[in-house]
């Protein structure tokens, strides 16, 4: 068996090398694409989970975080029986005015027995008197120290939300734990001097247990929530992971089904080259089964082959997955702490599973294309089999009818699981329906190959014989031509699908803008517009910004993530009384200006969209809530739209939240002008007098939108770089249809040298052929694409996020895509036409 596996398949592999490298290049381009996006997502979540682990450092337990806790249950939690060690910290981010950066600040209990603490073996004081006693004492990080060349005794000036001080640096942070999570951005202080300093009262944010052996987690979690009558939560610091697990869902997800599109179309690839093999070698297989060889010895011949070229295809998109995931961490790293969470990846997390995984879906998509062009040949007849020319419609995936009539089964199948979709709201069964509706499109090559060669062959004799050679050479092959024009279509049609989803979030969203962000100015900490702000702000700041004679109102804004059954939200507070005179609530359920009374009172709250669809909530229900003094039960009265978050958001009035929460920061100031005022002159005031020595950021309406809307531009970039592999294996899978077919016909275009055909009209020939390829390729993907764009906006999101968007196609991508086709056939047909040329006569 190995013999003739040796002696057949290595032959003809090697035999037809530029067919079997484009093969193995295809498949090894579909795995890396989806390694890639694995060891990032999964590099993300370690590093995140190993910040989570520096920081907490031995403690099994966390009070109070999300909420915060008061500073005199720090001794009830130590004396809970069971209770090693409890330490107070304080999380936040400031602003290095000295250096210009922002920096992650760590509250740490310097006078507790530190044993337990995440920073106890990497802080090096030389004079811990002086620190303790001084309220403006820092700790830096060896790293900052030496890329700022600052020393012990230095001062650096920070701005916090309280505004800006000046710090003396009084000691170091070993390049280790914390201190290296954070790339060396972070500065640590005493705790009570950072409630000083970052205006927490007698708050801590959190408490961290350490408990004695033996002891249950899950018991002292009962006593220590029971001790303080729960107005603390009690949560394993591992719970900050699983919620961040969830709140990337939506985007690993999103890259992840960009990713196995490349598999998808590289599968095609290979069942291609398998069918071109079996048609070439119709009289070779003849022999073979006419000397006594089974069809399954036949079959297995042929699934050796496709297996060799997997193997080393998967080999080859491991290690070209690395390279790619190396080269785009930096990137990844940066859309997520713009848009869900701050996180510094700095190295690659790769785990034997997700090898074995993504060699694994290669290797069997490999095998499973090539099984039907197997099947096909084992059940060759010898007799048939000893025709001299190939069959071209042994490459397709059958007739033009049987092609019609798979994919309206296939449709048809789509429909159905749409409509129990539908009826169930089951978001996993509508990326089934996506799925069933590419595959059905894609099965339709055939036909749409049928119907654009017929329309050139009667279109192009009238441009000349070249083009109608061209035509009829494509009408005649259009069998061979159809996995390749399903490849590309496909490849087409997720263009086409990420820019109707983008086009649709940002006109949705930039109407939802319109109605819910009227001010004229805006004021925020940090240097850009994120999805999840860096830097607080105090609310002291809000008479300075009303004494301006042009100011009308100022309305402030706090975004707190929070957590409702062990999954986390956000909690978002505003002047409701102010909201409702300056703009307007988009409300899916309910009466806005008969609800506020209720709300002001702190009855009642409202719930995104996104919320009521993820907790089954609606209108009327109870939601319990973790406040600072415990659970409080509020009444839902609004169901509203909000797109800032895909985990769901909580509307509280924001006298209720800053009693309820003991919070009384701003994240956003929304500043709107008196009739008549001019925005740019007031924003330069503002910007002169306030925001300035604070570092803040002044941005007019219009700025603040663009930057808000670029956010989403940002979400899908590593989505783009998955289109263009995906189209690069689809030109591999065109390249080598268009080789095959020149080597093919090697005859002809000698026969055609010979009475008189210049070497310019032979590769027009070959030119046609691929152009009325991809044209036929651009119909099908636009045909898909529309399917899957209509179908995602209007259904799929809103089963996943609860988003209920605008469709929004845009003509020009569409014209694009018919472009993008013509330069991927004419880029294709490079060097076959250049075989082409070379004929002799």
């Amino acid at each position: 068996m190995l013999t003739i596996a040796r002696l057949i398949v290595l032959r003809h592999l090697t035999a037809a090398k530029s067919r079997s490298a484009l093969t193995l290049c295809g498949v090894a381009l579909g795995v890396a694409a989806v390694f890639a996006i694995s060891v990032l997502n999964r590099s993300v979540m370690a590093s995140f989970r190993q910040a989570i682990e520096d920081v907490s450092g031995k403690a099994q337990l966390s009070v109070g975080r999300g909420t915060g806790v008061a500073e005199e249950l720090l001794e009830r939690v130590r004396a809970v029986p069971g209770v090693a060690s409890a330490a107070p910290f304080i999380e936040d981010t400031v602003r290095d005015e000295t250096h210009g950066i922002t920096l992650a600040l760590l509250g740490v209990d310097a006078l507790t027995e530190r044993s337990h603490d995440a920073l106890a073996d990497d802080i090096e004081i030389d004079d811990e008197i002086a620190f303790l006693n001084d309220p403006h004492a820092l700790l830096i990080t060896r790293a900052y120290a030496a890329r700022f060349k600052v020393r012990v005794g230095d001062e650096v000036s920070l701005s916090s939300p309280t505004g800006s001080a000046v710090f003396t640096v009084r000691g170091m942070l070993s390049p280790r734990g914390a201190a290296e999570v954070f790339g060396g951005e972070l500065v640590a202080m005493d705790v009570f001097a950072a409630q000083l300093a970052l205006a927490r009262g007698r708050r801590f944010d959190r408490i961290d247990v350490v408990l004695q052996d033996q002891v249950s987690v899950e018991h002292a979690a009962q006593r220590i929530a029971a001790e303080l009558e729960q107005k603390a939560a009690v949560s394993r610091p591992e719970q900050r992971t699983e919620e961040a697990e969830r709140l990337l869902a939506g985007f690993k997800l999103a890259l992840s089904l960009t990713s196995l599109v490349a598999v998808f179309v590289g599968a095609f690839i290979v069942y291609n080259a398998m069918s071109i093999a079996v048609a070439q070698r119709r009289r070779e297989i003849g022999v073979l089964r006419a000397v006594g060889m089974s069809s399954d010895m036949l079959r297995w011949l042929f699934m050796t082959e496709a297996a060799l070229v997997g193997a080393l295809g998967c080999v080859t998109g491991l290690g070209f997955g690395l390279v790619l995931a190396r080269a785009s961490l930096t990137l990844v790293g940066e859309t997520i702490s713009a848009l869900y969470l701050k996180v510094q990846p700095r190295s690659l997390a790769v785990e034997p599973t997700d090898l074995l995984l993504c060699a694994a879906l290669g290797f069997v998509s490999c095998l499973v294309a090539a099984w039907f062009p197997a099947r096909r040949a084992a059940h060759i007849d010898p007799v048939e089999a000893m025709q001299t020319r190939p069959h071209a419609g042994d490459v397709s995936f059958g007739s033009v009818r049987a092609a019609a009539l798979s994919s309206g089964g296939m449709l048809l199948m789509a429909a159905s699981c749409a409509w129990l979709a539908h009826r169930l709201e089951l978001a996993w069964l509508s990326q089934l329906v996506n799925g069933l509706c590419a595959f059905g499109v894609a099965l339709s090559a055939p036909l749409v190959g049928a119907l654009v060669g017929l329309v050139g062959e009667k279109l192009l004799p009238k441009m000349g014989a070249t083009l109608k050679l061209g035509s009829l050479n494509f009408r005649r092959d259009a069998g061979r031509s159809a996995i390749a024009i399903a490849a590309l279509g496909i490849a087409l049609a997720n263009v086409i699908t990420i820019d109707c989803v983008l086009g649709s979030m940002k006109t949705s969203t930039h109407a939802w803008l319109r109605r819910a962000f009227r001010a004229d100015i805006f004021v925020l900490a940090g240097t850009s517009v994120r999805a999840k702000f860096d830097q607080s702000m105090s609310e002291e700041l809000l008479p300075q910004l009303l004494a301006d004679p042009a100011v009308a109102f100022v309305q402030p804004f706090r975004m707190l993530q929070h957590s409702y059954n062990e999954r986390p939200i956000y909690l978002m507070s505003e002047d409701l009384t102010g909201y409702l005179s300056w703009n307007e609530l988009a409300v899916a359920d309910g009466d806005f200006r008969s609800s506020v009374a209720a709300l002001q009172r702190g009855e009642s709250v409202g719930v995104s969209q996104t919320f009521a669809r993820q907790f089954g909530k609606k209108r009327g229900d109870t939601l319990r809530l973790q406040t600072s003094d415990g659970p409080r039960d509020f009444r839902v009265d609004l169901v509203y739209v909000d797109y800032r978050t895909d985990t769901g958001a909580v509307l509280i009035d924001r006298a209720v939240f800053t009693r309820a929460f003991a919070d009384n920061k701003v994240d956003l100031y929304g500043v709107y002008l008196a009739p008549g005022a001019a925005a740019a002159t007031v924003r330069e005031r503002i910007a002169q007098s306030i925001a300035n020595p604070r570092r803040l950021l002044v941005l007019e309406n219009r700025a603040y939108m663009q930057q808000l809307l670029g956010l989403i531009d940002r979400s899908l970039a590593l989505s783009h770089a998955g289109e263009a592999v995906a189209i690069l294996v689809a030109v591999l899978g065109m390249f080598n249809v268009l080789a095959v077919s020149v080597l093919d016909r090697k005859p002809q275009f000698g026969m055609l040298r010979s009475v008189g055909a210049s070497r310019g009209q032979l590769q027009r020939v070959v030119l046609t052929e691929a152009l009325l390829m991809a044209l036929s390729a651009s119909i099908l993907g636009v045909i898909m694409g529309l399917l899957l764009s209509a179908y995602s906006v209007r259904e799929a999101l809103r089963f996943q996020l609860g988003w209920q968007l605008e469709l929004s196609l845009s003509l020009p991508m569409i014209a694009l895509v018919f472009a993008i086709a013509q330069v991927v056939g004419a880029l294709s047909a490079w060097l076959p036409m250049r075989a082409a040329a070379e004929t002799d006569a």
